[in-house]
């Protein structure tokens, strides 16, 4: 079965340029990216990672570890902090000196420890603790680093929260000042042009050097129909990744396909993913443009047995016309109404709504 939605006037269009600036292969520049807290209740940058939809998930808590010692530790990028946790209490050594440097009380807090790398680097980052009302405590990563990298905002999240902020496709990036986050990619695009990025451990040194491989645009914005805004589209080809909402962007020639996006239309908004979208290919020195979009149709399974017609939500599929996949949306207000009808006499067997979350 399948139900038709009406399209919508396209939205943001853009343009890129194919030129890049030549540079010798092996010229590279240093960046420094200092590390930053998250402010308030809520990760700045996210954006919902679950079935696919990319982004930045919410910080993931983690238990505590055991050090070669037997105590109870924090482990992060292989140093241990000392800590000492009681109901509501937890004490800490932020610098690995053997002292307690910072007490929380109550059920919850941050706390900042200082790093050390392989080579010497160090750097701060940010944890927030829990306590769990029995004497057990956890911790989410709460911080990420930031900087000005050839001019264009970079900030760097340790995604699986283990210290190290340069793990290709696990941890994540947001270029530019918006706040939708993207997996890591080896090479990025700063102001229009193409570099190969590579990134210290500690995220604290970023080290970048111009793309000098076939390029050419894609550009998933100007024919894109919806009543909302892309405010995040994220292609992916091989190991790289590259968020293309608002406009035509230079990216490698290559093969790509749709890796995750959203749709905001506040306070509404719904993710992106693949679907049934076939992958689609840049050429060097040419635009690619896709129509892609409204109309969208709601595909589903259905089941009929005794006199009932059984729509499992799990088997419903919200799909544009290029067949990318709609989901998660937030607040749940999209609620088609079903009609089941006898095709002898056309009579309204059943009628329902589908509840789409």
């Amino acid at each position: 079965m399948r139900v038709w939605f009406g399209a919508a006037a396209a939205i943001l269009a853009g343009s890129a340029a194919w030129a890049q600036e030549t540079r010798a292969p092996g010229e590279s520049q240093e960046f420094r990216l200092t590390p930053a807290a998250a402010e308030g209740i809520e990760f700045p940058f996210e954006t919902n990672a679950e079935a696919g939809g990319g982004g930045c998930a919410p910080p993931v808590r983690h238990g505590l570890g055991v050090s070669e010692a037997g105590s109870v530790c924090i482990k992060l990028a292989a140093r241990e902090f000392a800590v000492a946790t009681e109901v509501n209490r937890i004490t800490v050594d932020t610098n690995g000196d053997g002292k307690v440097d910072q007490v929380i009380k109550g059920e919850e807090g941050t706390v900042t420890l200082q790093l050390s790398y392989v080579g010497g680097e160090k750097s701060a980052y940010t944890v927030r603790l829990f306590a769990d009302g029995s004497g057990a405590w956890t911790y989410d990563r709460w911080g990420y680093m930031t900087g000005k990298i050839q001019g264009t905002t970079l900030v760097l999240i340790d995604e699986n929260a283990n210290g190290l902020y340069n793990e290709v496709g696990k941890d994540r990036m947001v270029v530019g000042e918006g706040t939708q986050a993207q997996p890591l990619s080896p090479v990025v695009n700063l102001g229009g042009k193409l570099y190969e990025l590579t990134i210290e451990p500690s995220g604290a040194r970023v080290h970048t050097r111009p793309y000098v491989g076939m390029m050419g645009v894609l550009d998933l914005t100007s024919k894109f129909q919806s009543r909302g805004k892309l405010a995040s589209a994220v292609v992916k080809s091989g190991r790289l990744f590259f968020d293309v909402a608002g406009s035509a962007v230079t990216v490698p020639a290559g093969e790509y396909q749709l890796y995750s996006g959203v749709v905001s239309a506040t306070p509404q908004l719904a993710h992106l993913k693949q679907g049934a979208m076939t992958p689609f290919t840049v050429e060097a020195g040419k635009t690619t443009t896709l129509e892609w979009g409204m109309p969208v149709a709601i595909q589903f399974a259905h089941e009929f047995k005794d006199e009932t017609v059984t729509i499992q939500p799990s088997q419903i599929h919200i799909r544009g016309q290029k067949g990318e996949e709609y989901f998660g949306f937030k607040p749940m207000a999209f609620t088609p109404t079903v009609v089941v009808r006898d095709m002898r006499s056309d009579a309204v067997v059943q009628k329902g709504t589908m509840m789409l979350g």
